[in-house]
């Protein structure tokens, strides 16, 4: 997700003309679910889904050990030089940054490194922070569970009376708060976001073609954002690697180790007539990039650690605060969740970075994984439908209003 909108779904653009996408890769191990579809019918069917939505490629990695059984990439990395998209290819996952991070600050809090029920003002206040009330009384508990009151974003320095009162406890997803808590961790830890991750979740996990930052060593590997089944002009920290890395090496700092000082500091060099308080190309809420099979190494990952932590005040996958009063849709700390009939139990997350929609999801029951990576704005209903019909789940967060107005739900009944 991306500012200004929590969801932005385009339709499915039935009458363009079938991309030319070729037949990808496929691998599968032995212990290929038997009652899904066969890998062949499942590349076709994607195909399909591909050409009618323009989206050009696609990766995807599905099963429930400790190695998928079905790994899938298909289609083209860029429609205009004809690259490849294959499992090494790397898509940015969006707003799944999101649960990836959580993590991470679950585990820095069980090591002591923040207080989960602190407020965040007594860590650190941007400077770019309205002084609307409410706002100092909120914890990195309610930023992961989306409950801190704050926007999904607002702008970076908001005129004094144009924000309303913060209002802690209730439903309100935002990207905001996220960015302010990865501040805060880079505080505490005085490490920048990508270097903390790197070293607290990504070695950990395995997670060895994934960054919350990157330079032009991944260029060869980075599949390109496309609209309408067009390369789009806006492709994030590629349109800007060439200005920043120069700073970079004078300074003898890469970028992957840079925090927000650092690019802060790069935007006042480079545009010295504006003040900056805020810069974003890499964030906690939305600049993740990664591999599909890195994808399903995070929720292997998330599940094992989370499968000895049931019930603990940092279960990540334990409902926190209902996103619809009356359904079963729930957020936990940093995912949503969706409790089903007969016990059953998904977490995950959806991305969308406009050019790059994004799906990660878990089935707390089986522990079977699915992570689903698009490089078009008609990606959505490419990985709805594979949802569908790899897992045969119609899940609630394809329709849900993640910008409700609801009460609020005290920690403890969730259900």
């Amino acid at each position: 997700m991306n500012k200004g909108t929590v969801r932005r779904r385009t339709a499915l653009k039935w009458a363009m003309a079938p991309l030319a996408l070729g037949a990808g890769t496929i691998s599968t191990g032995a212990a290929a679910r038997q009652a899904g579809p066969e890998p062949e019918t499942l590349a076709e069917y994607a195909n399909r889904l591909m050409a009618a939505s323009g989206t050009p490629g696609i990766s995807l990695a599905f099963g429930a050990g400790e190695r998928p059984s079905t790994l899938l990439a298909l289609g083209r990395a860029n429609v205009d030089t004809g690259m490849r998209v294959t499992e090494d290819t790397v898509f940015q996952a969006a707003s799944i940054s999101k649960m990836v991070f959580a993590l991470a600050v679950l585990e820095f809090a069980r090591d002591g490194g923040i207080d989960l029920d602190r407020p965040m003002v007594s860590y650190l206040r941007p400077s770019y922070l309205p002084s609307t009330s409410g706002i100092d009384s909120v914890t990195a508990w309610q930023v992961l569970s989306h409950s801190s009151g704050l926007p999904n974003w607002f702008d970076d320095q908001p005129q004094a009376g144009e924000n309303p009162p913060i209002v802690p406890g209730r439903f309100r997803y935002s990207g905001e708060a996220y960015f302010w808590l990865q501040l805060v961790i880079e505080h505490l830890s005085g490490k920048g976001l990508n270097a903390f991750m790197q070293e607290s979740l990504f070695a950990p996990a395995g997670m060895r073609s994934s960054a919350y930052v990157w330079d032009s060593s991944w260029a060869g590997r980075m599949a390109w954002g496309h609209e309408q089944g067009r390369v789009a002009a806006d492709q994030g920290l590629r349109n800007v690697l060439e200005m920043v890395e120069p700073l970079a090496a004078e300074w003898g700092k890469p970028l992957g180790t840079w925090s927000h000082q650092e690019w802060l500091a790069a935007a006042t060099r480079l545009d010295p007539d504006t003040s900056h308080s805020k810069i974003t190309f890499q964030n906690a809420a939305a600049s993740l990039v990664c591999t599909a099979h890195d994808l399903y190494r995070f929720l292997r990952h998330a599940y094992r650690i989370m499968s000895r932590r049931r019930g603990a005040a940092d279960d990540m996958f334990a409902p926190a605060i209902r996103v619809a009063q009356g359904v079963d849709n729930w957020w936990g700390l940093g995912c949503s969740l969706e409790l089903r009939s007969g016990g059953g139990r998904i977490a995950g997350h959806e991305g969308n970075n406009f050019t790059f929609r994004a799906y990660a999801g878990i089935d707390l029951v089986t522990g079977e994984a699915l992570a689903i990576l698009t490089n078009g704005d008609g990606g959505f209903g490419v990985y709805e439908r594979l949802v569908r019909r790899i897992t045969g789940r119609d899940q609630l967060s394809f329709v849900a209003n993640l910008n409700p107005n609801h009460e609020f739900l005290e920690r403890g009944h969730a259900g």
